[in-house]
């Protein structure tokens, strides 16, 4: 009984929400530097949710996540394989988000990337007769613009320059293993182009 009291103690008197058995969770993990290699070497020592959970509860980090992400560098994207295996609806929406900028700075990589994720996703793609994965993301470019500030023709002329980016970086990649996934992807960027180029004339 004194054992459960102190820690109901420790509890109140920490004060947190996000404590775990009153130790705060940014306590319990630790990563440093946050960078690639470290995030994956602390998904296998620890929960996978908790590092969700610790990455995603911090702004500055969840920040640094999507810019390694967005970078489209081979640690980074070997990475978010690895983080799409453990995350939920929520976690996976994020990094959904993210993938297709990497496209123009490693489309090749981008594509490996891709692919891995539709294998780990295809029971869920056959079973509900889902787009591959490739075409859920390759021409996402969610930049959480606010549409009341600026026009269509802004709107869209941002959202074509990158597009048309991710394009020109795809026609140079030449790999047999990988040409359903290109192909797959250039089809969703090229019905997006065709969308914004009608956006801009609303």
């Amino acid at each position: 009984m004194k054992i459960i009291s102190f820690i109901v103690l420790f509890i109140v008197i920490s004060g947190s929400s996000q404590n775990v058995l009153g130790i705060e969770r940014d306590k319990l993990i630790e990563i440093k530097p946050f960078n690639a290699n470290n995030i994956k070497v602390a998904l296998t020592k620890y929960n996978s949710q908790e590092i969700l959970n610790y990455i995603f509860s911090n702004s500055n980090r969840s920040k640094q996540l999507i810019h390694g992400i967005r970078s489209g560098k081979d640690a980074w994207l070997l990475l978010f394989v690895e983080m799409y295996k453990v995350s939920d609806a929520g976690w996976s929406e994020i990094l959904d988000s993210s993938i297709g900028y990497s496209l123009v700075s490693n489309p090749r990589g981008s594509l490996k990337t891709m692919r891995e994720v539709d294998n780990i996703l295809s029971k869920l793609r056959d079973k509900y007769n889902l787009h591959s994965y490739a075409q859920q993301v390759c021409d996402n470019v969610d930049e959480m613009w606010d549409e009341n500030e600026v026009s269509n023709v802004e709107l869209a002329g941002s959202a074509l320059i990158e597009i048309n980016k991710r394009i020109k970086a795809l026609t140079d990649v030449n790999n047999e293993s990988l040409e359903r996934v290109k192909s797959k992807c250039l089809e969703a960027l090229y019905n997006s182009k065709k969308f914004w180029e009608d956006y801009s004339r609303k």
